[in-house]
């Protein structure tokens, strides 16, 4: 539970954070639309032009960049609200695991554990396998 709420807190400040980048980006297209109405109108020279609408550019750019690492983090807090929602992705297991970072592939191993090990033999017996990760596998195929 308390996972799930620092999954929303995170979300929230992306959600915040992209709002702020995005209100950023429209005050520039403004600014920038002003100058050029200068320019046009002849209250500002070429060269006061060309080095506001470069760093203008450059603002944008990083701007740009910003709004995409939020829509990367935002991306990384989404949560499937249902089975079905899982059902329509169609991933598997498999397909989940080879994408994960080391600390994820750690945890879905987690969820496999053997009962116990016979020590004569050397082998693992049945495994008991996780409930969630039972409820995924099982609703990938149907």
């Amino acid at each position: 539970m308390l996972e799930d709420e620092n999954i929303f807190t995170v979300k929230r400040e992306c959600i915040s954070e992209r709002r702020r980048l995005l209100e950023d980006i429209s005050k520039q297209d403004l600014l920038i639309s002003k100058v050029r109405s200068h320019f046009l109108q002849n209250k500002i020279e070429f060269d006061d032009f060309s080095a506001l609408k470069k760093e203008y550019k450059e603002m944008l750019e990083f701007l740009n960049y910003q709004l995409l690492a939020v829509d990367k983090r935002l991306a990384g807090c989404q949560t499937p609200n249902d089975i079905e929602d899982m059902k329509r992705r169609e991933n598997s297991i498999f397909e989940l695991y080879k994408n994960q970072d080391v600390a994820g592939k750690r945890y879905i191993i987690d969820l496999f554990t053997p009962i116990s090990i016979n020590s004569i033999t050397k082998e693992l017996n049945p495994l008991q396998i996780n409930l969630a990760i039972s409820m995924i596998t099982s609703c990938n195929d149907r």
